[in-house]
């Protein structure tokens, strides 16, 4: 799974210039808010995949993130005897990708908010965006 910051800035290619534009105290509360989304990306994403197996749209898998290698996320799952591993996959693909653009679009909102002057302490991924 790709880094969040490098997920960010290519599905908002303005980021950059945001980021560049910073001042030092608009760059640490970028800092801060990037390190909340990639708190709550692993979480959220592991919700959704729970919420997924609940309603019977992706297989009993028994999953964990391995988050040990930088910041780069490997997903290993275990699925039940019989599943078609291509369609976990795929769905699994689908979840993380909804999950990490929602957390993109919460960095982005941020970085657009302390390009204006909003510095405020405090901030959340979800005051941004809904939660996948």
């Amino acid at each position: 799974f790709p880094d969040l910051v490098e997920h960010a800035s290519q599905v908002h290619p303005d980021l950059k210039s945001l980021v560049e534009n910073l001042s030092e105290p608009g760059c640490a509360r970028l800092a801060e808010a990037t390190s909340l989304c990639e708190m709550w990306v692993d979480p959220e994403f592991m919700k959704l995949l729970s919420t997924l197996k609940l309603d019977g749209r992706l297989p009993a898998i028994a999953a964990n993130i391995d988050a040990r290698c930088d910041s780069k996320r490997v997903l290993v799952y275990t699925a039940p005897e019989g599943t078609e591993t291509a369609d976990v996959r795929k769905i699994v693909q689908r979840a993380w990708t909804a999950s990490i653009n929602t957390f993109a679009e919460a960095l982005h909102q941020r970085a657009k908010e302390i390009a204006v002057g909003k510095l405020s302490s405090g901030w959340t991924p979800d005051q941004a965006v809904n939660t996948p």
